[in-house]
């Protein structure tokens, strides 16, 4: 993963996902009201993954404040180490409009989710082309909303 600051001067509203330094990273840019900002803090926030036709869909979530977001991930010679990995962990980055960040979150799997993971990373496909990755994005989100694949994920952790 480039330089995160980088990344977040250069993303709009949104969330994007990558796998960089043993972890997974994610960062989420948005508007956030004072009384979210207080939730962002201090509420319970969930990660969960999915896999759809060899894409891996997280979805990010903190009680009351954001709701289902979601961001594909997909393999490439860049980050394909993440199938070796043996202790999952993962870092949440949250930031403002102003590129601040307002919240930050890390946690580890245990061993019965680190093998669930495992077993369903396995399922990716390496090296789709950009245009066959754009197609197959595509499609499942026209079918499936955020919250689907959060409710019907069989992977999840707190944050």
């Amino acid at each position: 993963m480039e330089n995160i600051d980088e990344i977040v001067k250069n993303l709009e509203d949104g969330i994007i996902c990558d796998y960089a330094n043993d972890q997974f990273v994610f960062i989420v840019k948005d508007y956030w009201s004072k009384e979210e900002l207080q939730l962002l803090k201090r509420n319970k926030g969930r990660i969960s993954c999915s896999i759809k036709d060899g894409i891996a869909y997280f979805v990010v979530s903190i009680n009351d404040c954001l709701e289902c977001s979601d961001c594909s991930f997909t393999l490439n010679d860049e980050n394909n180490k993440c199938l070796d990995k043996q202790n999952y962990s993962f870092q949440l980055y949250i930031y403002d409009e102003n590129n601040t960040i307002v919240s930050s979150r890390q946690t580890n799997c245990s061993n019965d989710k680190n093998d669930l993971l495992s077993d369903l990373l396995s399922l990716l496909t390496l090296n789709d082309s950009d245009e066959l990755i754009e197609s197959k994005i595509s499609i499942v989100s026209k079918m499936y909303e955020p919250f689907i694949i959060d409710e019907t994920s069989p992977f999840f952790i707190s944050i």
